[in-house]
């Protein structure tokens, strides 16, 4: 018999929407904030069985919960140039550590 705590994800959900996709804040900020700011802690337990528990990591639950919400759960590059996209391509293959394609770029 395993149960959760409902958690209620809609009532924070544009607010969520806006921090992930909008600002492309990183999940550990977004968890951040809603710990913050309205006291949302989306840590959970689901028995297994009389003695055994799991705890689901807010991490997990936030990453749950945007596949159901069918948010990309993979942010997109923030740079929208092709030319600078392909020059870093170029030195990745060329095993250019970043520190480098910094000043070279």
């Amino acid at each position: 018999m395993a149960g959760q705590p409902k958690l209620d994800f809609e009532k924070h959900k544009d607010v969520i929407h806006n921090l992930y996709l909008v600002e492309h804040q990183p999940i550990k900020d977004v968890i951040q904030y809603m710990k913050t700011v309205y006291n949302f802690d989306a840590r959970y337990e689901i028995i297994l069985c009389i003695t055994k528990y799991l705890i689901s990591t807010s991490r997990a639950t936030y990453v749950w919960q945007f596949r159901l919400w069918g948010f990309n759960t993979k942010h997109a590059t923030l740079v929208d140039d092709p030319e600078l996209i392909s020059e870093v391509k170029e030195l990745w293959h060329k095993n250019i550590n970043s520190k480098e394609m910094l000043y070279i770029l």
